[in-house]
């Protein structure tokens, strides 16, 4: 048997063993819920089972890079209101001018 895709996290296998009757099998937590003599089904399968049990850490993951784009452009804007307030300030009798 050769291990040809793993996902420890999902638990997830997609396994080829060349005697067996169906030579491709997807294994979800050491459990064979898929077998064909298909590669691109069985790869097909995988993708899909793998989809559908990472959607929870998928759904996470967007929020967080979501609030980080939130954060980045609030940096940005304090960053340019920051600079002009700096360009006002100074030359001949200080801010409020002669």
């Amino acid at each position: 048997m050769k291990v040809l895709k793993r996902n420890d996290r999902l638990g997830l296998r997609l396994e080829f063993e060349p005697e067996a009757e169906r030579k491709y099998r997807v294994v979800v937590d050491e459990e064979v819920v898929y077998a064909t003599n298909v590669d691109s089904s069985a790869l097909s399968e995988y993708a899909d089972i793998a989809a559908e049990r990472d959607k929870p850490f998928a759904e996470r993951r967007k929020r967080e890079a979501d609030f980080k784009l939130g954060q980045a452009l609030q940096n940005e804007r304090v960053a340019r209101t920051s600079g002009n307030a700096a360009k006002t300030s100074g030359g001949k009798g200080g801010r409020g001018g002669v």
